[in-house]
């Protein structure tokens, strides 16, 4: 006899990220967070600067202006294809 345990996953957003440095560095990565529990401006706003943001960044430099653009490809319809940037 076999036993299954059937436990839902929780909902992820795919994030991808990318990174671009003053030196001309640039790089990016595909990241799974969990979605915003709201979904009204402040906390969409709040969402990307809290879960999204602590994605940026490659360790590249830590004292050279950078930037970050992130783009939701997957998630709640209202986020995808949403961008932020920094």
């Amino acid at each position: 006899m076999s036993t299954e345990t059937s436990a839902e996953a929780a909902p992820t957003v795919k994030v991808k990220i990318e990174n671009s440095y003053a030196d001309g560095h640039e790089s990016e990565k595909i990241v799974l967070v969990a979605p915003p529990e709201e979904f009204d401006e402040d906390s969409i706003d709040e969402w990307w600067n809290n879960d999204v943001f602590a994605h940026t960044g490659d360790g590249h430099s830590e004292t050279m202006d950078a930037s970050y653009e992130a783009k939701v490809l997957e998630g709640p319809e209202s986020l995808v294809g949403t961008t932020y940037e920094w």
